[in-house]
């Protein structure tokens, strides 16, 4: 696996593989849980604080923020917004299905919301077709 940054390759396919994700996740088992279903694939950067998530989003390039929706409790529109400079699709993950939880994330700026239970294929294409939706955003 080439953990070259994907900036400037067309996502999506083979073109994917490499792409960093930022994992912001107070939960170990959530980031061990992401890093078996993305890491043969992807470089995946765990972080379990968002403050340092930020500076190290606007330090150096990342594809895609995957986030657990209990990390961002204290001010998820302060990070998301802080965070649309970098153009990273912003993935919030949810410990259950609730659709007043997914409509306070999309809200709040994220791209997409994905409650559990879900397979580690649903993650990976969840994944896949959001750094699809950053490269278009880049170009």
């Amino acid at each position: 696996m080439s953990l070259e940054p994907s900036h400037g390759q067309p996502a999506g396919g083979e073109s994917d593989a490499g792409a960093r994700i930022m994992l912001l996740s107070q939960s170990p088992a959530l980031r061990e849980e992401a890093r078996r279903a993305l890491g043969q694939r992807y470089e995946v950067i765990p972080f379990a604080d968002g403050a340092d998530a930020l500076r190290a989003a606007l330090a150096e390039p990342f594809d895609l923020l995957l986030a657990d929706s209990l990390a961002l409790e204290d001010d998820p529109q302060g990070l998301l917004r802080a965070l649309r400079p970098c153009a990273l699709p912003v993935i919030l993950l949810a410990p259950q299905e609730d659709a007043a939880a997914e409509r306070a994330a999309l809200a709040a700026g994220a791209d997409a919301f994905l409650g559990a239970p879900f397979t580690p294929r649903e993650l990976l294409t969840y994944v896949r077709a959001h750094l699809a939706l950053g490269h278009a955003r880049r170009e």
